[in-house]
């Protein structure tokens, strides 16, 4: 069964591409794929155009779909603000995560303590 990234070939460098300006279709959201409806779309590379403007090569891990575009400095910082988000998100999952195993530590060894079952040579 083929799927989409089977015949993936790497994109061009990005400042060798000539893109003009474009919206997303989703208005904004440059982390949103128009594809599978995912919020997981990130950049891979990009590089400055003019002043205020960004050649960005963008990247969907849920369905591999990938963008090229010029996008403007407004449209890149709602980008970054969106992925500072998701990051931030990710830690605290992570952290909550940590925090329940290391719970779940404690409790075994509390138990196996009231057991008598934790032995000098043990340690």
């Amino acid at each position: 069964m083929a799927t989409n990234h089977d015949n993936f070939m790497p994109p061009p460098q990005i400042d060798q591409l000539q893109l003009p300006l474009v919206t997303p279709a989703s208005g904004d959201d440059l982390h949103h794929c128009d594809e599978c409806n995912a919020d997981l779309v990130h950049p891979l590379d990009w590089s400055r155009v003019g002043t205020d403007a960004w050649a960005v090569e963008l990247r969907c891990p849920n369905c591999w779909a990938h963008t090229y575009g010029v996008f403007t400095q407004e449209e890149v910082d709602r980008l970054e603000e969106a992925l500072d988000q998701d990051e931030d998100a990710i830690v605290d999952e992570m952290l909550a995560l940590e925090a329940a195993r290391i719970e779940d530590e404690v409790a075994a060894f509390s138990s196996a303590l009231a057991l008598n079952a934790v032995l000098p040579e043990d340690f």
